[in-house]
């Protein structure tokens, strides 16, 4: 005021000229310092680097604008989707995300402790939600973490099949931890999420003792304090709610990439409302072995798969293991993530699978592929096919066959297989190699590079580069950074 005193004689007359003129001033200011460090200005950055231009927010709009999906088509069928927030599920959610016939209206992290604890996937996956545009899901308590295996199967073993065990050893990190690793740092492209609100919270299990020590805080009682600085559960639901405020808002179909503990509690919890649902779409299961997403929670998995309402579709792994992540379908995603004008979400499975290919998490199931060894691979496309069949039914040949899940009373190391007989019908999907090889050499990468979501926020490594070229001058110069 002083300022503006001194200069114009009264603050009232120009004060508002005189804002002007400091903002002029320091426009031209930044755009010298800018030409004398030959760094380009805003409007001369290529289309990817537009993204900062959300960074320049008027006085009047505080909050970060969210990006917007606009990927479904007219009348979308409303799924949830629960997964275990391993590297396969980030593909799998992509696609979904990204397909016209689909709107998520719910999101369940399970709690199974499988490949990555729920809490840390959670993290994870409420900063691939904004980067997808769907953050919106998390401001409307629509995303949840699911129970454990334990609270629902007394007789779980964590123990070695030679001593009566199901060999659940994704259950132990020092058993596995590059396992743990890739899943916990989504094969090491966090960096390339954008930030959430949300994830910056720490999450706890126990809401009831955050509400005691807020209200002791409110009350000015000793021992209280502020429990809005963790409030992630203000965020994050139970996979029971969201589930079953999703049946209320329309929604008829579930994507399972996961066990099947959060849809038992679900159905036990909600069994009215577990009874609105008419299709169940799952990676999991087989004839010959008990897969993983069946073995680590049987009883649950027998349940759900039984249940009478059910239109099960099956994906099992005799469809997944024709899709392995061989040196094409790798190099054909980086050939593509590789152009300008490729999205977010092709660039970040491209270095994903780069990253992976260094990871002792991955290699322990086999060498990586190069171009000297195309044929050798690590792993499979497994959640990604149960997405591809939601989104192109067509591709396969669906079986109709009486299957039940083979579970002994206790339970035996040689349950957890598909067994004919019973009661309930799968379609069970089956499809050729030139299909398989069709997903994964030219659908999914395609797919993937499919524009239909914009105004998507900086992830932190675009901030990273931000910050070096704006204070230090480094990566300024060229198309890319």
């Amino acid at each position: 005021d002083l300022c503006v005193a001194s200069i114009c004689g009264t603050c009232g007359t120009c004060g508002t000229t005189f804002e002007m003129i400091m903002k002029f001033a320091v426009l031209l200011g930044y755009t010298v310092a800018a030409l004398g460090m030959s760094m380009p200005i805003k409007d001369a950055l290529p289309v990817r680097a537009q993204t900062f231009a959300s960074l320049d927010r008027g006085d009047n709009d505080p909050v970060p604008h969210k990006a917007i999906n606009d990927c479904s088509g007219p009348e979308p069928t409303k799924v949830i989707w629960t997964h275990d927030g391993h590297i396969d599920d980030l593909i799998a959610g992509i696609h979904l995300a990204k397909s016209p016939k689909y709107e998520i209206v719910g999101v369940v992290i399970g709690g199974t402790g499988e490949a990555s604890s729920a809490h840390t996937g959670a993290r994870n996956y409420l900063r691939v939600l904004e980067m997808l545009g769907l953050g919106h899901l998390a401001d409307k308590h629509m995303v949840g973490v699911g129970p454990s295996i334990e609270s629902f199967n007394q007789q779980f073993n964590q123990g070695e099949p030679a001593d009566g065990g199901l060999e659940c050893r994704f259950t132990d990190a020092w058993k596995e931890p590059g396992l743990h690793r890739d899943a916990d740092l989504l094969g090491g492209v966090t960096n390339m999420l954008p930030f959430s609100e949300h994830s910056a919270y720490d999450l706890q299990k126990n809401v009831s003792d955050f509400e005691d020590a807020a209200s002791a805080y409110e009350h000015g009682d000793p021992g209280g304090y502020d429990a809005r600085a963790y409030a992630a559960h203000d965020y994050l639901s139970t996979s029971d709610e969201v589930f079953h405020e999703s049946v209320k808002l329309g929604a008829t179909t579930v994507l399972s990439t996961d066990t099947f503990t959060a849809l038992y509690s679900f159905k036990k919890t909600y069994p009215k409302s577990f009874a609105k649902l008419t299709d169940l779409y799952y990676m999991g299961g087989s004839f010959d072995e008990a897969e993983a997403n069946i073995r680590y929670d049987i009883p649950a998995a027998n349940s759900v798969l039984s249940a009478p309402n059910l239109k099960i579709w099956t994906i099992d792994l005799d469809v997944t293991n024709m899709v392995a992540v061989d040196y094409r379908a790798v190099h054909s995603i980086a050939e593509l993530a590789s152009d300008s004008d490729a999205t977010k979400e092709l660039k970040i499975v491209s270095e994903m699978l780069t990253k992976l290919g260094k990871s002792p998490g991955q290699l322990q199931w086999g060498a990586w592929p190069t171009k000297d060894r195309p044929n050798d691979f690590a792993l499979y496309h497994f959640d990604v096919v149960a997405a591809y069949a939601m989104v192109n039914k067509s591709a396969f040949t669906w079986e109709p066959k009486n299957v039940t899940v083979k579970m002994s009373s206790p339970l035996s190391a040689s349950d957890g297989v598909y067994v004919e007989g019973g009661n309930k019908t799968w379609h069970v999907a089956k499809w050729t190699q030139d299909a398989a090889d069709w997903m994964r050499y030219t659908h999914l990468p395609e797919f993937l590079n499919r524009k239909c979501i914009s105004n998507q926020p900086p992830s932190f490594k675009e901030l990273q580069q931000f910050y070096d070229c704006q204070k230090y001058g480094l990566g300024c110069v060229g198309h890319d950074n």
